[in-house]
């Protein structure tokens, strides 16, 4: 089973919560809370659906997942970004999105093709739930529009759309969909498809390096190595929901509630696996512990606390335990 970065359902939250929605609950009783949400995690596939589909459930508005797509910004892409502004031009920065399009957030398979006056990103969509198949959609094309804008902002130039495609039936009201992509747009077509002038893709990126290229591209071959790794086991399972958490991991009460097993239960299956929680929650708090020393500046105490230690003592034995050296050591020769 695939997963999919945590950052796709945390834009999501942020913008229902923005449009006056309440989506807390939904995700309490998955066990998650979005202030402690790791923006470096992974969430299954299949959960992420089930928490769409319930966050989704009480939105009135039809044009809700327009609304959400453009609200997600060059930031919320991580190496994905870096990848595609690295790229030579703008052409290039499509067919490096299209190679590495499961970096992002988007579910269905995305194309490109070319001609003599258009290329076209085209979508094909994943077989959603009815609930949820228009609002994706409509979260993806325009989030992809969001991406295609703020790429061309990066040479000070406007995007102009020769065409946009839907491939749900034409809704009541389109005046928001031609509002936003300018441009004569369509629907109850075979695949979703933003068509983009040739003109607008050939002008030089500033930033265009090909070493800068081949680094993010080597990040982003990691992130999807990551993700189609197999989680069939509770342990795994188990693992990447502590993932998820930045700090104040849960407990395995919490745990096991969040998976709706009673603790005693939780326990025998992770033994049945030649494990426990206990291992898997160090073995998290190991990773995310080099991860911080790594990436931040963070004092050691902050470290610990961030891990739920009470102390950094504690902190640092459990660190030595795990790499033979201590987190300063680490930290310096990293």
């Amino acid at each position: 089973m695939t997963t999919r970065s945590i950052l796709g359902l945390a834009y999501t939250v942020n913008s229902l919560k923005s449009l006056g929605y309440l989506p807390q609950p939904v995700l309490e009783r998955h066990g998650i809370k979005l202030e402690t949400l790791d923006p470096f995690a992974e969430i299954e596939r299949s959960l992420e659906l089930q928490i769409l589909s319930e966050l989704f459930a009480p939105v009135a508005s039809p044009h809700i997942g327009l609304e959400m797509g453009i609200r997600i910004g060059l930031a919320g892409y991580g190496p994905f970004t870096m990848l595609l502004m690295s790229c030579q031009n703008a052409y290039e920065a499509c067919r490096a999105g299209v190679r590495y399009q499961s970096v992002g957030y988007s579910y269905g398979e995305i194309r490109l093709d070319t001609g003599t006056e258009v290329t076209a990103l085209c979508l094909q969509p994943a077989a959603l739930p009815n609930a949820l198949n228009r609002i994706i959609i409509d979260r993806d094309v325009s989030g992809t529009y969001r991406l295609i804008k703020d790429i061309l902002l990066n040479i000070e130039q406007e995007v102009s759309l020769a065409e946009v495609w839907f491939s749900y039936p034409k809704p009541d009201d389109v005046n928001p969909y031609e509002a936003m992509f300018q441009c004569e747009v369509k629907f109850d077509q075979p695949y979703c498809r933003i068509a983009i002038k040739n003109t607008e893709l050939s002008t030089p990126f500033p930033n265009a390096n090909q070493t800068a290229y081949d680094y993010y591209r080597a990040q982003c071959d990691q992130v999807i190595a990551k993700r189609t790794e197999s989680i069939e086991h509770l342990s795994g399972k188990v693992r990447k929901h502590l993932e998820l958490f930045a700090y104040e991991l849960p407990s395995i009460v919490d745990v096991a509630e969040a998976f709706g097993l009673a603790e005693r239960t939780l326990r025998r299956q992770l033994k049945n696996e030649e494990t426990s929680y206990q291992k898997i929650l160090d073995s998290v708090r190991f990773d995310k512990a080099k991860q911080l020393l790594q990436t931040t500046n963070l004092p050691i105490d902050e470290v610990a606390s961030r891990l739920g230690y009470q102390e950094a003592a504690s902190f640092n034995h459990a660190f030595q335990r795990w790499s033979g050296t201590t987190p300063s050591k680490f930290r310096k020769n990293t």
